[in-house]
């Protein structure tokens, strides 16, 4: 029930630096996630509750979108949400439902807080988030006036045989030609979590960006012959520094057109990677026939 005498505009206002709060600041808020979520459950109604989802949840909470690409479904949102604040997912309980190449589940035991979900290896939705991010960069380039050498998928996936020695099957996931600069930006683009096992001992539960600066340079190491680009996302859309660069490059230089252009790839890049991971619980908990 909504308190008497306050509206759906009201309780939105009220929450908005709430939403905008536990995006930046998830460590200090941790502790208190239980009665957070429960003030938002006692006090956003499902009307607000939908509304948020279609408007503002993609966002980061703090502004509302005004692409398609930024909307999250009130599952999604539900989702990203819990996500966000540590809190368990009640969905998750028992056998991982991602299917193999072969037909057959996982079946890796879930954990409450949907960490394997979002990370399970089978089902393709680590493929299908990295190419949506993907995507959603090579688009944004796009926008600016950058020209992307095509390769096998719509954006990327150009052949580089001569980037490792060992490999000559190498390939960038975007070539971008960024006018003014001589040379393309070999770009490869990769997700990271700050809560792997890789991260965890690299210091990423006591400094930002750690988990992005271990890929990072794991994809230096990887193509020593080519002068490549990494484009590391954090999962809760942290940016590694290589990623900065290159998005303050190819940025407008005009203050106001630069402010909103950074501000729409940031927005879209989070939109994508909490819809995908969202995407991967509902499909890693939801039983389907075989076959």
């Amino acid at each position: 029930m909504r308190p008497s005498g306050t509206t759906a505009s009201t309780l939105e206002t009220a929450a908005s630096p709430l939403r905008s709060t536990l995006w930046h600041e998830p460590p200090m808020l941790r502790p208190h996630a239980p009665s957070l979520m429960n003030w938002l459950r006692i006090t956003v109604d499902r009307q607000l509750c939908a509304a948020l989802a279609g408007r503002e949840a993609a966002l980061g909470w703090s502004n509302a979108p005004s692409l398609a690409n930024r909307h999250l479904s009130n599952a999604q949102f539900a989702i990203a949400l819990r996500t966000r604040l540590h809190t368990s997912l009640p969905q998750c309980r028992g056998q991982c439902q991602h299917r193999r190449h072969d037909g057959s589940i996982c079946g890796a035991d879930l954990d409450v807080f949907g960490f394997h979900a979002r990370c399970c290896a089978f089902g393709g939705w680590l493929v299908r988030r990295h190419d949506a991010a993907c995507a959603v960069l090579g688009d944004w380039c796009q926008d600016l006036g950058c020209q992307l050498e095509v390769g096998q998928k719509p954006y990327g996936e150009v052949l580089v045989p001569w980037a490792a020695p060992a490999r000559p099957e190498a390939r960038m996931d975007l070539v971008i030609r960024v006018p003014g600069v001589a040379s393309p930006f070999y770009v490869d683009l990769t997700v990271a979590s700050a809560l792997s096992v890789e991260a965890l001992r690299g210091g990423s539960a006591v400094r930002d960006g750690a988990a992005a600066g271990i890929a990072a340079r794991g994809k230096i190491r990887d193509y020593p012959n080519c002068n490549v680009t990494p484009f590391v996302v954090e999962d809760h859309r942290r940016l590694g520094e290589d990623a900065l660069r290159l998005i303050r490059l190819i940025a407008p230089t005009d203050l106001a057109e630069r402010s909103r252009a950074i501000r729409r790839l940031h927005q879209s890049l989070g939109a994508t990677l909490q819809r995908c991971a969202a995407d991967a619980v509902i499909a890693a908990t939801t039983a389907r026939p075989s076959g």
